[in-house]
């Protein structure tokens, strides 16, 4: 029998995209049949080693590295990890190890030379240049181009990151990629075999609740917001990769014309930074922070719009999830979004730009496109629909599962 060994790992990015994602990889793959799933989770708050058995996955635990900057502290835990391991993998099944995580690869080569006939899968969530220059493809491809000598301190950073990246992918067997963007970059300018390379897309399962129209006013007055507000839907995370800063810009020039609107912020990060921004709006926008997901379907209930202006993402949860509660979506073309949504929908597709060697995104035209659905029922009823049928139809918890099944299979 096939035995999967899924490596998370407690962090920052296993509170948002990641942990979501390993969430709905356990739903899909413990309702294999012909498979057994092992969770292995590294730098938990919880003992040395535990173990316990839920629902016939079973979890094993380990302690966390309390000292990230020690390559050694680093080395030696990722060994340990190795050595307990071995005491729980059988080596006469048909083993695989899917990992999530680019700065694994030390444990990718210990376990490597402990089971070599086993194979090794990526699923690849992130790409760490992408976040140093926003996803712009053209600045790596000048880095790339450069000579060692002519490179910035931050180019030779960034082109050390590429050539870890380069290592990693080829050392394991196949790498899922969440968006055919993905799939096409490592490629192209990674150089990997298309063979190797999967697509598989994000999937959540359905829990929308739509409200009728009493419903949803009930629901904003329970939520303290007034029954005529259009509510401009934010989650994410407050940083400069997710055009926070933008989306402010841009809705102080959609109230200047439709006075009735209000942003919704839902995420944590650098909230000083955009409080500030927002000085002279700061009674129209609302800061949430981080709430729970039954809380946040709320919030999808009464919203009007939802918008990710971001310069990099793969397969965005949050994204599907607005589709899943049908609302309209406004994104931009970056990366793997891109894709996301209803190919009909392309007024809400909005350009990244490049200026001055960085991708820019047109504040007048995304203040445009928020006017547009606030002031268009209609319009943004219709762009909603074809936002739900593109989750049904790409998105699911069943598209996934039935594509983990072939994929493992």
């Amino acid at each position: 029998m096939r035995h999967i060994y899924l490596i998370n790992s407690d962090s920052r990015a296993a509170q948002y995209g990641i942990g979501t994602y390993i969430i709905q990889v356990i739903n899909c793959l413990s309702s294999i049949d012909s498979l057994r799933l092992t969770v292995v989770s590294m730098n938990s708050e919880d003992g040395i080693l535990t173990e316990k058995k839920d629902n016939n996955v079973r979890y094993l635990t380990f302690s966390k590295v309390y000292d990230w900057r020690s390559e050694k502290e680093i080395q030696r835990y990722y060994r340990s990890v190795a050595f307990l391991l071995a005491l729980y993998v059988d080596s006469s099944e048909d083993n695989v190890f899917h990992f999530n995580y680019l700065h694994h690869e030390p444990l990718v080569d210990l376990l490597k030379k402990i089971y070599p006939t086993s194979q090794f899968v990526l699923t690849l969530h992130y790409l760490n240049w992408c976040f140093t220059l926003k996803g712009n493809i053209k600045r790596l491809q000048t880095v790339l181009d450069k000579a060692e000598n002519d490179r910035t301190e931050e180019e030779k950073y960034i082109y050390d990151e590429y050539k870890q990246e380069v290592s990693l992918y080829r050392k394991v067997d196949r790498i899922i990629c969440l968006a055919q963007y993905t799939k096409m970059l490592l490629n192209e300018f990674y150089g990997i075999e298309e063979c190797k390379l999967t697509l598989i897309y994000n999937g959540l399962i359905d829990q929308a609740i739509f409200l009728d129209e009493v419903e949803r006013m009930q629901r904003k007055r329970d939520l303290f917001f007034g029954e005529g507000e259009k509510l401009i839907l934010f989650v994410g995370r407050l940083d400069d990769i997710k055009g926070v800063d933008y989306l402010i810009e841009a809705f102080a020039k959609v109230i200047k014309k439709s006075s009735n609107t209000r942003l919704l912020i839902v995420g944590d990060g650098n909230y000083s930074r955009y409080l500030q921004m927002s000085a002279d709006i700061w009674s129209r926008i609302t800061f949430i922070g981080k709430i729970s997901k039954q809380k946040l379907y709320e919030f999808y209930q009464i919203a009007d719009v939802g918008v990710m202006p971001s310069f990099h993402e793969q397969c965005s949860y949050a994204a599907i999830e607005m589709m899943m509660h049908g609302l309209p979506l406004i994104i931009t073309n970056t990366t793997g979004l891109s894709e996301m949504i209803h190919h009909q929908n392309v007024e809400c597709r909005l350009i990244l730009k490049e200026d001055q060697n960085e991708l820019r995104l047109s504040v007048e035209e995304l203040s445009k496109c928020l006017l547009k659905i606030v002031t268009d029922d209609c319009w943004a009823r219709e762009v909603g629909k074809l936002n739900r049928c593109r989750y049904k139809d790409a998105f699911s918890l069943e598209k996934m599962r039935m594509a983990f099944e072939s994929f493992y299979s």
